[in-house]
């Protein structure tokens, strides 16, 4: 398959499944972490699922709220949405084979929709 970080992360991350449970297609992956809120209302991503996602300090996260309880995502701008969404559909014209062309669409559909 070709490569790119938003094809990888959308077929590993759990944001993937956060939002399929969001949508009703899916459930989230429990991880057995827990974290308390501190006084100034924040909470520390553990490092090991901070390198696993790709979330460097500094980027920046949309709140969910969902089923009472809240669902972070790497958050998008418009211009990188629609870079990654051109990046995508000539990635999806050079595909060789179904399964690149499959996954590439999902995808594509993924980014539309977030």
């Amino acid at each position: 398959m070709l490569e790119h970080p938003v094809i990888t992360r959308i077929e590993k991350d759990e944001y993937t499944q956060s939002n399929m449970c969001m949508e009703g297609r899916g459930t989230m992956k429990a991880t057995g972490i827990v974290r308390k809120i501190d006084e100034l209302g924040r909470v520390v991503i553990p490092k090991e699922i901070r390198k696993t996602q790709g979330l460097n300090s500094g980027t920046p996260l949309e709140m969910f709220l969902d089923h009472g309880g809240i669902v972070f995502r790497p958050y998008q701008t418009d211009v990188t949405k629609n870079n990654t969404l051109t990046w995508l559909e000539n990635a999806l014209s050079d595909a060789t084979n179904q399964e690149d062309r499959e996954s590439i669409s999902a995808a594509i559909s993924y980014v539309r929709q977030a």
